[in-house]
């Protein structure tokens, strides 16, 4: 008997790809003998992390059409590559579900999915439908929602496939590990507080910016920090600033985000729903900067929930360079705080979303 197969399209950004790793592994450790398949894009996230994460990674080139005259003219071209190529791994898969995680390259993938009769599910992790999966939302079986928010914005769709669950995270953030040893990890000092920065899988200029200016005055009172700068910096020109410093680690990507996790005593981040959802099952204090340019402001009505409820302070792109340095090192100083965030944040925690998503689709593989 041919092995059943799952395919799922991810990627572009770690906002849209981990959640949909989450599903795999609990696909894969509660029916090991399903094969699951990843397509995405050769050249963004996808490409690397799906392979760490123990899964199988098939490409194509595909991307969101640009303003240029030239990109406009060139994307049907790309376009029917990409759908054509789909439809020739679906058919060699022999696959039995598909699952698309909202990023634009899961267009030609559902399209091809639909074409073959393959049951098709969207997951959309944010309060603002992107693009994508509004698009397919008329050929999907079910769509799974993090947020209630995100219903309205399916016009014309069934409302029995769509299905609001939360934000599926990796099993691997759940696993115990020791704070000492996970500094240890990074070359940190295990006796000190760790301070966590990142701005996602792109990188933020503007944290990394307000970062060049106060990494040192951390280090200074006595802080250990990890810093993830994203693709976007110049990561030899920063990491020249503090060649001379220790209890710094500086990388362009974190793969290892459970450890990161782990060392850290207070989280700075973006506010992605994908982040959120992590920081809320570990119970992480954050200090949360929304990107000012997300669509309908999500990440700011995201990140004001979480401090009206005591898990995060929030300090927006604009106000970084007066309120970053004194914010972080007054609830570094300040172990009762930083624990009733913790608490708070543990409540807004929902384990249960992976499990959902991923017996819709061993329901409809088995």
């Amino acid at each position: 008997m041919k092995q059943k197969t799952i395919v799922i399209a991810s990627g572009g950004t770690g906002g849209h790809l981990y959640p949909t790793i989450a599903v795999a592994e609990e696909i894969r450790a509660t029916h090991p003998e399903i094969r699951i398949v990843f397509i995405g894009t050769p050249n963004r996230i996808e490409a690397r992390e799906v392979p760490n994460a123990g899964f199988e990674f098939r490409p194509i080139t595909i991307s969101a059409p640009g303003k240029s005259p030239a990109q406009l003219l060139g994307f049907p071209f790309q376009y029917r590559a990409a759908y054509r190529r789909s439809k020739e791994i679906l058919l060699e898969l022999d696959a039995c579900v598909f699952l698309g995680g909202g990023a634009y390259l899961s267009i030609p993938v559902a399209l091809a999915a639909r074409r073959i009769r393959i049951p098709i599910a969207l997951l959309e992790i944010n309060a603002v439908v992107g693009r994508a999966n509004k698009a397919m939302s008329r050929i999907a079986n079910k769509i799974f929602l993090s947020y209630p928010e995100a219903g309205s914005e399916f016009r014309n769709v069934l409302k029995k496939k769509i299905e609001i669950i939360g934000t599926p995270i990796r099993t691997s953030l759940g696993e115990k590990m020791d704070s000492a040893e996970a500094n240890k990890h990074f070359g940190l000092d295990p006796h000190k507080k760790t301070l966590l920065v990142f701005g996602g899988s792109l990188g933020a200029r503007s944290l990394n910016e307000v970062m060049l200016h106060s990494a040192k005055k951390f280090l200074e009172v006595g802080m250990n920090v990890i810093w993830q700068t994203g693709a976007s910096s110049n990561i030899a020109a920063i990491r020249n600033e503090f060649e001379s410093v220790s209890n710094i680690c500086i990388s362009e990507f974190i793969s290892e985000m459970p450890v990161a996790y782990a060392a850290a005593d207070l989280v700075v981040s973006r506010a992605g729903a994908s982040t959120l959802a992590e920081l809320a099952t570990l119970g992480k204090p954050a200090v949360l900067v929304p990107y000012p340019l997300a669509v309908k402001n999500h990440q700011e009505i995201n990140a004001h929930a979480y401090e009206s409820a005591g898990a995060a302070k929030v300090i927006h792109d604009s106000e970084l360079a007066s309120y970053f340095e004194p914010t972080v090192l007054e609830l570094m100083a300040d172990d009762r705080k930083r624990e009733e965030m913790s608490e708070k944040m543990r409540t807004r925690e929902n384990i249960t979303a992976r499990n959902v998503v991923a017996q819709w689709l061993i329901h409809h593989c088995i």
